[in-house]
């Protein structure tokens, strides 16, 4: 017997249905439907094998809809310069945040010039880190990493 619904009336259950109204509620449905479409192929999926596929690989299914995971990897604006420091060789002094949201490292790198200054942005800090993606977030004042 196979068993098939319109999209529009799946209904998850268990922890697909948290995945499912955070792709809801960022309005991208349809593009969580197109990717259905591409990991089922030709097979209609039941919607147990929905649901699981939601539940089991809601890091997948976030990154395909260009979505940020739920574990982000965050770090202020003093850890990113320290680590921008470190990674370069240089002695950390201090950092601040400017109006574009980019990290503005002061620091010396121990030939007698005792206040330099690098700016760096969101991209420079996700390859900083190995990560695709970086954003601020003003709320929590913290970058977000994925």
């Amino acid at each position: 017997m196979e068993f098939t619904q319109d999209f529009s009336e799946f209904r998850p259950w268990s922890y697909a249905v948290d995945v499912f109204d955070r792709i809801n509620n960022e309005d991208k449905m349809f593009e969580l439907e197109r990717h259905l479409e591409d990991v089922f192929g030709g097979h209609t999926p039941s919607a147990t094998e929905i649901n699981d596929y939601l539940w089991h690989e809601s890091e997948s299914v976030y990154k395909a809809l260009d979505m940020k995971p739920d574990d982000l990897d965050t770090y202020d604006v003093d850890e990113i310069a320290m680590e921008w420091c470190m990674s370069n060789d240089k002695t950390f002094l201090y950092a601040n945040l400017n109006v574009d949201n980019d990290v503005e490292i002061h620091y010396t790198d121990g030939n007698g010039t005792d206040d330099m200054e690098e700016i760096i942005s969101d991209s420079d800090i996700a390859k900083l880190y190995g990560m695709d993606n970086c954003e601020y977030n003003a709320d929590k004042e913290h970058f977000e990493l994925w």
